[in-house]
């Protein structure tokens, strides 16, 4: 890496998650260390993640990139979430943890 982006990216996969989604978006709120981006990929969600998410981009504590996808599974997202990253290193936050 060149040292230009943050950090660290957290991905966020979620598929349906808008009644947890929250919890983890906030815990990556409260930290303190902001050298970091959130890498979300929605693997075509039918529930209200996609507003959920508007809701983050419009607050904006931190930066997110929020790509959606036909469902293709975990795996898949992972995937596309390493092709979004831009950070030194790369960990998981499952949309249902904090």
């Amino acid at each position: 890496m060149s040292g230009a982006g943050p950090f660290i990216t957290i991905f966020i996969p979620t598929y349906n998650r808008a009644d947890t989604l929250d919890r983890a978006l906030e815990s990556v709120a409260q930290q303190t260390d902001r050298d970091l981006e959130v890498v979300m990929v929605d693997d075509g969600s039918t529930d209200e993640t996609a507003a959920l998410v508007q809701r983050w981009l419009a607050r904006n504590p931190f930066p997110i990139r929020y790509v959606r996808q036909p469902n293709q599974g975990k795996h898949v997202a992972h995937n596309t979430a390493l092709a979004h990253a831009t950070g030194e290193l790369f960990m998981t936050l499952d949309s249902d943890d904090s």
